[in-house]
């Protein structure tokens, strides 16, 4: 942080919350689609505590991609919000995984689409190519 800025008392936290937003709202802006960013800020002593922090926050991420293709897949098997969510409430990783397994053609199919360099877009109709944000 430049020593000349003092917006938000220098505090980095702050910073950081905000520059998430201005990047949330400037792609938004220019993609035409509402798109959400999050920042952090990780204070660490040692290189092996930021390969930790990344670590855990990829763990992090794939528990959470388990737990939306779960709750989506509910969805559109005709579960309501509410139930749901109150069907993966207090679900272990292996009880999510048993569920993903009675799914697996869907997730083998999505994967292949994937692998085909097709990417879903607005409306589900899959597009060619790279992702269409990296365009």
């Amino acid at each position: 942080m430049h020593l000349g800025w003092a917006h938000f008392d220098r505090e980095v936290e702050k910073a950081v919350s905000v520059s998430a937003g201005i990047a949330s709202a400037t792609f938004s802006h220019a993609c035409g689609a509402t798109a959400h960013f999050d920042a952090r800020v990780v204070v660490a002593a040692a290189d092996e505590q930021v390969v930790d922090y990344f670590r855990w926050r990829q763990a992090d991420a794939t528990r959470c991609a388990w737990n939306a293709w779960c709750y989506w897949t509910l969805r559109k098997e005709g579960l309501d919000p509410r139930s749901a969510t109150k069907q993966l409430s207090g679900l272990k990783v292996a009880a999510e995984n048993e569920l993903l397994f009675t799914w697996e053609g869907e997730l083998q199919r999505h994967a292949r689409v994937a692998a085909a360099g097709k990417w879903p877009v607005l409306g589900g109709v899959p597009a060619d190519g790279p992702r269409p944000a990296l365009r």
